[in-house]
């Protein structure tokens, strides 16, 4: 099973935008590791689970429309940046099926860190905006796979 954990695009200002959407560059830079993520993987995740952040679902919405054409991304709790990630380590405990997840920092640091630790020793994943981690195992226990990042 693989997880692909992605942080969401560069956002704009709030004093521009109040709920904070994707900046014209985060849209861009979204879009162009959605099309490197298409070109790597083999089959598209069959589920991507996004935050209720207007940039998250914008993020999610890009990484569907280049890269899994079919799924229709879904808002799902437990997303957010200061949620417990243990949340979705106890659902993606009882998956088998390909997953993207798409959030925010620290969330997805800490989330992919707890996936990895116990394969990783101690090696942690930095999510600058737009970056993709695909994580592969199962239960409890992970590997990283690669990372992308925009440029």
């Amino acid at each position: 099973m693989k997880v692909y954990l992605v942080r969401h695009g560069e956002a704009l200002p709030s004093n521009i935008d109040p709920e904070r959407g994707l900046s014209p560059t985060g849209s861009m830079e979204v879009r162009l590791v959605a099309e490197e993520l298409k070109n790597k993987i083999s089959s598209p995740p069959l589920a991507i689970y996004h935050s209720s952040k207007k940039r998250a679902v914008q993020t999610a919405g890009i990484m569907a429309d280049v890269c899994a054409p079919g799924v229709t991304p879904e808002e799902r709790d437990a997303l957010l940046p200061d949620d417990d990630p243990h949340i979705w380590i106890e659902r993606i405990d009882k998956t088998e099926k390909d997953i993207m997840l798409v959030g925010h920092m620290p969330y997805m640091g800490i989330i992919a860190g707890a996936l990895l630790s116990k394969s990783s020793g101690g090696r942690s994943v930095e999510f600058s905006t737009a970056t993709v981690a695909c994580l592969e195992g199962g239960g409890k226990s992970f590997e990283l796979c690669w990372v992308l990042r925009p440029s």
